[in-house]
């Protein structure tokens, strides 16, 4: 007869906030659940007892050497945060053994959306990898055991419409919750149906979750990296989204090899060779002569992948703007490493710099990899496919990780 494994006895405590009493429990890895006030004192303590093994009263008081110190300060947090304060309650270390895979990723998703903000379930869905599955993301939240410290209450429809929530109030607690954090909820026509505005709009989808709340959670999850963020601060990375790939991948081809202020000067006579000064169209730069391209001081390697990258444009093979925007990072790589002069490199920084897309990682980048030796100590560089497998833990936010790297060369 196979034994089922006895779990390990995990403490709790009930304590007061404005909105009542809340229940929390832990254990020596992090906070294991967290219940917001029900109709009655006994129905939170159910509820938080009904979550995830056995678990130990302890009454909560200043004097309580049951209590971690990190418990204590988490509960000041919270309460803090009820009463209308920006309390950073992502800072709480949070306990999610035993939970599933899939609701692992779309809860450490979550915690990447900073205060006062809001993302939709089919947007988390793309970020944990699957597409589609907005119902499984809007299940997973559903059994979500440490609620508010993971904000599913920032998760709302597509359409704008607030969803569902499982704390006692329904959306009206949800409404309580996004109000706390600066949201602002509004009726539509009358209907009494809430809905969520961000930026002065009603809600209109983003791309991803923010540099700040990506980097949160990248300190969460890599002691190394956390270090790393503190010492660099906040994550600047802001990418023009709005040059098109021609004119992006131009500028990368001529930038290969040289020294920024030599690529510059470059581009610039590049410029001067057209009557308008500016980037040239692909047919402009079609029909101007070899020689004549050369004159600005381009290689010839460089002048004939320019004109390989200008034909194709015109032939419809690299895509404009607003169908990159649309394309995966595999296909994008793919068509574009058709042309000549372009590789997977050069393809990674325009998902970076111009697309935004939150999670690339260039596991062959000189400054990746020495970035990534100095913060962890290595004497030599990783091979990319070290780097790579290092970089799992760091998903879905390898992009910011790989910022904070090259910033890691900067450092004293």
């Amino acid at each position: 007869m196979i034994k089922k494994k006895k779990e390990k006895a995990q403490h709790y405590t009930l304590f007061k906030t404005s909105l009542g009493m809340c229940g929390i429990s832990w254990s020596e890895k992090g906070v294991t659940g967290f219940q917001l006030p029900e109709k009655t004192l006994e129905d939170t303590k159910q509820k938080l007892l009904e979550k995830r093994g056995d678990r130990i009263f302890v009454p909560l008081s200043s004097d309580s050497t049951s209590i971690p110190d990190w418990i204590k300060k988490g509960v000041r947090q919270i309460q803090g945060y009820l009463k209308g304060e920006k309390s950073n309650l992502s800072d709480i270390p949070v306990d999610l053994e035993g939970v599933p895979e899939f609701h692992k990723a779309v809860y450490q998703a979550a915690e990447g959306i900073p205060i006062g903000k809001v993302a939709t379930y089919g947007e988390l869905a793309k970020i944990v990898r699957s597409p589609g599955a907005a119902r499984a993301v809007g299940n997973a939240l559903a059994k979500n055991p440490i609620a508010l410290i993971i904000p599913c209450h920032r998760i709302i429809g597509g359409d704008g419409k607030l969803g569902g929530f499982s704390a006692y109030g329904s959306l009206a607690a949800k409404v309580k919750l996004l109000e706390l954090e600066g949201a602002q909820i509004a009726q539509k026509n009358g209907s009494g149906r809430n809905s969520v505005k961000q930026n002065g709009k009603e809600w209109s989808q983003v791309s991803s979750v923010s540099w700040d709340g990506a980097a949160l959670a990248l300190r969460k999850s890599d002691p190394e990296m956390a270090d790393l963020i503190r010492r660099v601060g906040p994550c600047a990375l802001k990418p023009d989204t709005k040059q098109d790939p021609f004119h992006a991948f131009l500028e990368s081809i001529l930038y290969q090899q040289l020294t920024s202020k030599a690529a510059q000067t470059i581009l610039g006579r590049l410029k001067q060779l057209f009557s308008h000064g500016d980037f040239p169209t692909p047919q402009e730069l079609l029909d101007l002569p070899l020689e004549k391209l050369r004159s600005a001081g381009i290689s010839q390697n460089k002048a004939l992948a320019a004109r390989d990258l200008a034909l194709k444009t015109m032939k419809g093979v690299i895509p404009t703007l607003s169908e990159a925007k649309k394309m995966s990072n595999e296909s994008l790589i793919q068509q574009m490493t058709e042309v000549r002069g372009i590789g997977q490199w050069t393809v990674e920084m325009f998902l970076i710099f111009n697309l935004g897309r939150p999670d690339v990682l260039p596991v062959t980048d000189y400054g990746v990899r020495k970035g990534f030796a100095r913060t962890f100590g290595k004497k030599e560089l990783p091979s990319p496919k070290q780097l790579e497998a290092y970089g799992e833990k760091w998903k879905p936010y390898r992009t910011t990780a790989a910022w904070y790297l090259w910033r890691a060369l900067e450092l004293p």
